[in-house]
């Protein structure tokens, strides 16, 4: 195991406890008269987490003996007691030293995995060079290796190196790849001519390993191991040699030394090797040159014969280029493959319009679509208010993912002027798709000064554009606006457009706060209009916004002398949102001689009784009967039964099963029945 962070593996033996337990009582005895000075605080790592301010009152020695037994299933009371313990006294010197001995101490008795796992935390945050000589034997023991490589990897001073090397040497396998990955980790230079003859050995594993240790150290001497490796060795070793001597090169960029990182990247790409070490190779490259290279290392890739560098080479052009030198760049678009058209298509969207824009809408006429969509993508940062007709001619011709592509860049392009160009268009344009194009972009960029002309298009313009102007208006309209909405109630002549109209002026009514004036404009209205057939429209509006203190004039509309006008009261009250036309519904369902009006009326009182989901289950029951009476259809039977398990309840449920009995609900009949009885049974 090689994760420092790994719980170990413990399955010890009462035999093996007490062996491990003399050889660390011997080793302590060694290590404890000569504990000196404590290091200072600051030269240690901080516990993970906010630790408390104040210290622990319970004693360390009563902590450390219930930890000897610890297991993990106890949870992690005990453990972070000892954290807490820890974090206070690691301050003071004296309290630190005391806190280490202990900690020895206690891993001398042989504790459980789970004690020994929390000791080793522990001695990770207060441990000096005298913890190396104990948590070195540790090492070696395959149920130990981990907790101490834990603890000994963060204890500084070469004796804790000490303790590593001399463990190199005593062990094998997993054991030595976690003791190798720990040299690496603690950037020990001493290491590096053992890693080499590992390296060179016959254990590929710790072949690897070593190469990615000596990668992580760094120094002079591991780079020039590791470049004899990536001369001699193939395979994953020349891989790993290369990806440790990137390593290599990023900790010289680190610290400002650019040249270096330089020639150890052209070993890299010298070397060969799989396209993904080349590129990261090649990258590196790029980052080491600087502005020295001025997009030399760039051009030469894309015009050259290599082409996985060219992916590197387009990612890197941010930092290579800047503003107007990105025209040295798009001349090579049209010459590169379909893929990388569309990486070096996005990156172009972060330059300056006035460099990449006629590279960007030549793009967006490329033969191939990935190429199309992404230039058109690429626009919404680079583009202006000059390709708002081309957006919306894209967007009216194309289908999919690319008509998605140019909707969402006229939507998002930036600026007051691609308002206005939307809006100019808008006034000229005489071609259908283009215009619902235009239309649909101003109500999602929220096109405030496009009332107006939205307006005009409902009255004059064609079905299809009244409508998509009537449900962009519904969004970009507020309260002041209604009396100007009401007048496009009466201007639309058409059937559908006009309901639209009225959901629109209702719309916009209840974002009134005050729910008592929502209807108001439309009252108003209505008193002042003599015409029948507009009279009929606004009492179908009334409907819609269901304010209820406009009940009285919808109610006597029912009796009006005009067909017209009674029968949009009708809707209107078959049509409102709230219960309170509960009652006017179901007196309409029992006397009306319409058979449509009936079954409106029917079907709102049902729904109706669904917007009361608190009524009391058996009074919901008895009005649903009350309305099944009346009810001749299979139709809106079926609506009743569909309600009947939102309110379970022994009248309910014989309801449902009286009406097995009816072959035209039968199956409705059996399903609401069992609905009601799970739902019965659960309480």
């Amino acid at each position: 195991m090689t994760n420092t962070a790994k719980r170990c593996r413990i399955t010890r033996t009462g035999s093996r406890r007490a062996g491990l337990g003399l050889l660390l009582v011997t080793a302590i005895l060694v290590v404890i008269p000569r504990l000196g000075p404590a290091s200072s605080p600051a030269s240690f790592p901080s516990a993970v987490g906010q630790e408390p301010a104040a210290r622990p009152s319970e004693s360390l020695d009563a902590i450390l003996k219930a930890l000897l037994r610890y297991d993990y299933s106890q949870g992690v009371g005990e453990p972070l007691k000892l954290r807490a313990y820890v974090a206070a006294h690691k301050a003071d010197p004296a309290e630190r030293e005391e806190v280490e001995t202990k900690l020895l101490a206690f891993l001398a008795q042989g504790p459980t995995e789970g004690g020994m796992m929390v000791a080793c935390r522990g001695l990770r945050l207060v441990g000096t060079a005298a913890s190396a000589p104990v948590l070195g034997q540790l090492l070696l023991a395959p149920e130990t290796t981990d907790p101490a490589r834990y603890a000994l990897e963060m204890i500084p001073g070469p004796e804790a190196d000490a303790a590593f090397l001399a463990a190199l040497d005593r062990t094998g396998g997993e054991v030595r790849l976690g003791i190798i990955s720990s040299l690496g980790h603690r950037a020990v230079a001493a290491a590096v001519p053992r890693l080499t003859v590992l390296a060179r050995g016959d254990d590929p594993a710790a072949a690897v390993e070593a190469v990615k240790a000596m990668g992580k150290i760094g120094s002079a001497e591991a780079v020039r191991s590791l470049s004899d490796l990536l001369e001699k060795v193939k395979g994953a070793l020349k891989s790993g040699a290369a990806s440790a001597l990137l390593l290599c090169a990023e900790a010289r960029l680190a610290v400002d030394l650019p040249d270096e990182a330089a020639e150890l990247c052209d070993r890299v790409l010298l070397a060969g090797g799989p396209d993904i070490l080349r590129q990261a190779a090649f990258r590196e490259r790029i980052e080491a040159a600087g502005s020295a290279d001025d997009g030399g290392f760039v051009l030469r890739a894309l015009s050259g014969n290599d082409p996985a560098l060219r992916e590197p080479a387009i990612s890197m052009i941010p930092k290579a280029f800047q503003d107007s030198e990105i025209e040295a760049v798009v001349p090579y678009l049209a010459k590169l493959t379909e893929e990388q058209q569309v990486q070096l298509t996005a990156v172009l969207a972060g330059y300056p319009t006035a460099y990449v824009l006629p590279t960007l809408l030549q793009a967006a006429d490329s033969r191939s679509p990935s190429v199309r969509v992404e230039a058109l993508r690429a626009l919404e940062k680079a583009g202006n208010a000059t390709i708002v007709e081309f957006l919306a001619a894209r967007a009216a011709a194309a289908a999919g993912v690319e008509q998605a592509a140019a909707r969402e860049t006229l939507a998002r392009l930036k600026g007051a002027d691609v308002d206005a160009a939307i809006l100019n268009m808008l006034e000229k344009e005489t071609g259908e798709k283009v215009r619902l194009e235009l239309i649909t972009a101003a109500g999602e960029r929220r096109i405030v000064a496009g009332k107006p002309v939205l307006a005009a298009l409902v009255r004059t313009g064609p079905p299809a554009v009244q409508l998509r102007a009537i449900r962009v208006l519904r969004v970009l309209a507020a309260p002041a606006d209604l009396r100007d909405l009401i007048s496009l109630v009466f201007a639309v002549k058409e059937e559908a457009a006009r309901e639209e109209m009225e959901d629109t002026v209702a719309a916009v009514a209840r974002t009134i706060p005050r729910e008592s004036v929502r209807a108001e404009a439309v009252e108003n209205a209505l008193a002042a209009e003599k015409s029948p057939l507009r009279r009929a429209d606004l009492l179908r509006v009334l409907g819609k916004i269901g304010d209820d203190s406009s009940l009285g004039v919808v109610r006597r509309a029912l009796h009006d002398a005009n067909p017209a006008v009674a029968d949009a009261a009708v809707r209107a009250l078959t049509d409102w949102p709230t219960l309170t036309a509960r009652d006017d519904v179901l007196a309409i369902a029992r006397t009306t001689a319409n058979p449509t009006y009936k079954v409106l009326a029917i079907r709102a009182y049902v729904r109706m009784i669904g917007l009361e989901p608190d009524l009391r289950p058996q009074g919901a029951v008895a009005s649903l009967q009350t309305i099944l009476g009346l009810s001749d259809r299979p139709e809106e039977k079926k609506l009743v039964l569909g309600m009947l398990p939102r309110f379970p309840c022994e009248p309910g449920l014989k309801l449902a099963q009286s009406l097995a009995a009816d072959p035209s609900v039968a199956a409705e009949a059996k399903l609401a029945a069992e609905r009601i009885e799970r739902s019965l049974a659960r309480r």
